[in-house]
């Protein structure tokens, strides 16, 4: 398989060599468990496949319909090296494809369902490959990451706010036009998630969580660059 992809890559037949990534991704899935070295192998095939094809003519219509298969064979993802694989898939067809719908789309489909945790894992890593192309929703992010905080969410919150954090860098924060954004990502935290600097008062397990690390680094970020 590895010489035949080899072969593809040298011929530059690279709407081929893509039609293959998600037959690859669902197979290396399979193999966990059984055959973890073969899976590791196949995902780095899949990694080499993306490599040489982000900048080639690669048919858009077609990756629409690959994106489709793959959101599929996301929901059944579980292990972390392949999730993170699946993040550079989604960028991949995300960029060759032209994205038909934007991030708030694909977070609200996902949301409340039995897989939300690793398609939002999935989101997440796509967003962090090109975090300036969420500066403008930020905010709601923010808004919904504070949401059904008393539902047993806080690792899909903990994805959310994740997320929105990924725009508090300096280049991102100091750019120009983006003024308004980061005032409304300020008092968007402010607003709510004040419940949630309630919660940590009175629950040291969830201050303690993944989520209330997160939501301290946070504040600090807003702190440091002057925000509130």
């Amino acid at each position: 398989m590895e010489i035949q992809i080899s072969h593809l890559i040298a011929g530059e037949h690279y709407d081929a060599i893509v039609s293959v990534i998600n037959p690859l991704l669902e197979l290396s899935n399979a193999l966990v468990g059984t055959e973890e070295t073969l899976a590791h192998d196949i995902t780095k095939m899949i990694e080499r496949i993306i490599e040489h094809s982000k900048n080639k003519n690669v048919s858009a219509e077609e990756i629409v319909d690959m994106k489709e298969d793959f959101m599929l064979i996301v929901q059944h993802v579980n292990n972390p090296e392949i999730k993170k694989t699946c993040g550079k898939i989604s960028s991949f067809y995300g960029k060759v494809g032209g994205d038909t719908t934007n991030y708030l789309d694909e977070i609200k489909e996902c949301l409340g369902t039995k897989n939300a945790k690793t398609l939002l894992a999935v989101i997440l890593s796509k967003a962090s490959k090109a975090p300036e192309e969420i500066v403008g929703i930020a905010p709601q992010l923010v808004q919904m990451a504070f949401e059904d905080l008393g539902n047993n969410k806080l690792f899909e919150n903990n994805l959310l706010l994740e997320m929105a954090f990924l725009v508090l860098r300096k280049d991102l924060v100091n750019g120009k036009g983006v003024e308004e954004n980061y005032t409304k990502l300020a008092d968007a935290f402010v607003e709510f998630g004040a419940p949630m600097a309630t919660l940590m008062e009175g629950n040291q397990k969830v201050k303690r969580s993944t989520f209330g690390e997160t939501y301290k680094k946070f504040a600090r970020s807003l702190s440091k660059f002057k925000l509130c």
